[in-house]
């Protein structure tokens, strides 16, 4: 049983890793080539667009700074 939720916690984590990393990697370059077009930005879209990667961004900040620290906690003990 434990087993089980730890594996499925470490899936669902590395799955969040991996849409994080999508999104900058992939959404983030085609929204700025769409904005150098000079295309107007009346729906909102592109600054919704600009908000997801933007949150994606963070997410993977936090993500790194996670893994350092447990990283630098499992060194030490």
């Amino acid at each position: 049983m434990c087993t089980a939720f730890v594996s499925g916690s470490l899936f669902h984590e590395a799955m969040k890793l991996r849409e994080n990393l999508y999104q900058a990697d992939v959404y983030a370059p085609k929204v700025a080539a769409l904005r150098a077009t000079g295309i107007a930005d009346e729906s909102g879209l592109l600054r919704e667009f600009d908000k997801l990667v933007a949150s994606a961004r963070v997410r993977l900040a936090e993500a790194v700074a996670e893994a350092t620290r447990t990283e630098i906690g499992l060194k030490i003990h």
